[in-house]
């Protein structure tokens, strides 16, 4: 791992809430203040428009089991409902990007509201 992550992985150097591990899974660089790690657009997908999201993760941090969960609202309360998974393509050799889609098409909900949550792997007992 990288040693910002090895050495301080809670810390959060470059002020912007996030701490090193979460930078880490998500591709981002510690010492730069990350303003956006999301993308938005709208795709098609047979005859239907779709809210759509994205956004970057480290291959590493997959494998390594840390968990990226994306939820889906119409209104922003957040009860659970999983986004619909669309798939990945590489961005390089490390780095793969995500993409997510609103259960619903357009045409039939207005506004689709996503959140990412990224959790660290559970520690294994020794």
């Amino acid at each position: 791992l990288p040693a910002a992550i090895l050495a301080l992985p809670n810390a959060n150097a470059d002020g912007d809430t996030m701490p090193n591990w979460a930078e880490y899974a998500l591709a981002l660089d510690t010492s730069i203040a990350d303003t956006a790690v999301i993308g938005q657009s709208i795709v098609e997908i047979e005859g239907e428009e779709y809210f759509q999201f994205e956004y970057l993760r480290t291959k590493e941090a997959v494998a390594r089991g840390f968990q990226f969960i994306v939820e889906e609202s119409g209104n922003m309360v957040f009860d659970g409902s999983t986004a619909v998974f669309v798939g990945t393509e590489d961005v390089d050799s490390d780095i793969e990007r995500v993409f997510y889609r609103c259960s619903g098409p357009m045409n039939e909900v207005n506004q689709c509201f996503f959140r990412l949550s990224v959790e660290e792997p559970v520690a294994k007992a020794e």
